[in-house]
């Protein structure tokens, strides 16, 4: 309900009107129309659309990963959030072509990518022996290159500092001066065949 109210003022002879003052005794006089709502068959169209380019996101990205296994201990490197910090690290176990975890990638520049993360194998801080392997944006210094020699031995390039296991109490993947099994990967397709060579073979030679 709208009240209008009006103030006079007498100054000699003649009259002067205030301006008008509005109000409203209910604000729900002047709420904006309500809109339609969606329709549940809209939602459901969008929610679906969402989730099939989600999933040829995901398809793409999954070409050309492979998986990262150790032949000697039978075991395959595996992404998992760490104890101690606010990092992702690398643990293995036993191998599964189903767990997304294991996925990893080459990039250019000899760099290695976790697929699920979208993150690459480096170190904080300073290169040295059983410094613990993490994974950090593929863009920065942290991010490590790689290279393979002697087959399967797989390093940092131009150190003699290796991708390994087997040498932490946190049972945790590092850097590594040692040359045996634990330092020592091939690669195998996400339908478990196993790659010529280590793991460089066919992806960043």
């Amino acid at each position: 309900m709208r009240n209008i109210q009006s103030h006079q003022t007498r100054t000699g002879d003649a009259d002067q009107e205030e301006e008008e003052e509005v109000t409203y005794d209910n604000v729900n006089d002047f709420t904006e129309p309500e809109t339609e709502p969606k329709s549940p068959r809209t939602d459901f169209a969008t929610r679906t659309e969402l989730s099939s380019l989600r999933e040829k996101q995901k398809n793409l990205t999954i070409m050309g990963s492979f998986l990262m296994f150790n032949e000697g201990y039978n075991k395959c490197v595996e992404v998992r959030s760490s104890s101690s910090s606010s990092f992702l690290e690398l643990t293995v176990s036993d191998c599964s072509p189903d767990s997304y975890a294991q996925f990893f990638h080459w990039l250019p520049g000899d760099r290695l990518m976790s697929t699920k993360e979208g993150l690459c194998v480096g170190v904080e801080g300073e290169l040295a022996s059983v410094k613990e392997l993490l994974l950090f944006q593929c863009d920065t210094e942290r991010a490590l290159s790689w290279e393979c020699t002697d087959k399967t031995l797989l390093g940092v390039k131009g150190k003699s500092l290796y991708f390994n296991y087997g040498n932490s109490k946190k049972n945790i993947a590092t850097l590594f001066v040692g040359k045996l099994a634990w330092s020592r990967w091939r690669a195998k397709s996400l339908e478990g065949k196993l790659q010529a060579g280590g793991a460089c073979a066919q992806f960043c030679v």
